[in-house]
Parts: structure tokens; sequence; C-alpha cells
């Protein structure tokens, strides 16, 4: 198994790779300051925004229930094109070798936190 995460502190802990290991797991490397790879924020987070925009609520629990009217609403077909544009996203990050891209346009190269 391989798992694709961000650069978070708890997700990078070692704790957290020791007991991922421990099931048979490992971490792929993600890019720094990479959320193109981030497959959320590809489509989840955008529709989320679109269809919560200029909404108010006036309880938590009416938050809640409304993002999760909107969650059970996506569509199969709409997963698909997720991951199909994650790929995507993917291939654009080795090709540019790691470098922060935003839609078509690199910005630059990024530092590797190998350090923290």
């Amino acid at each position: 198994m391989v798992l694709l995460q961000d650069n978070a502190r708890p997700h990078i802990a070692a704790v957290a790779l020791a007991a991922l290991t421990e099931i048979g797991g490992t971490a792929l490397k993600h890019p720094p300051y990479s959320l193109d790879l981030a497959p959320c924020d590809l489509w989840v987070f955008p529709t989320l925004k679109r269809q919560l925009h200029g909404k108010r609520f006036s309880a938590d629990d009416e938050v809640r229930n409304t993002m999760a009217a909107v969650l059970k609403g996506m569509s199969q077909y709409n997963l698909f094109h997720v991951f199909e544009s994650f790929i995507k996203h993917c291939k654009k990050c080795i090709q540019c070798e790691g470098c922060y891209f935003e839609k078509e346009k690199i910005v630059g190269p990024v530092e590797s936190s190998d350090s923290e």
C-alpha cells in the first residue's frame, strides 16, 4: 500500500510513519507546497465552496448537514474525473521536476523539507 498525503506535521511525524510501516505501507513523497496533488483540492473543496457560497448558517449542525448533503450528491462520474485530473497533475509535477505550478504556469522550484 502506498499512501499519498500532504506534508502536514501530523502526517510526517515519526509515530505516524512508523504506524504506516507497521501495517506494510509506505508514504509517497509529496513535494512541499504542491496543493496541485491533493485530490480534494482538485474538486471536492471547489464544489463545496460553489454550493455553500453566500449561504448563512445559524448553527453548526446546519453546516454539517448541508455539507453532508453536498458530498452525498457528488456522482461517481465526477469522482472518476477527479482522479483523471489527479493523474494529469502528477505527470505535470514529474515533468517540471517537483517545481510548484499553478494551472499550466510553473512558478518556480521548491526547496526540500527533508531537514524537518
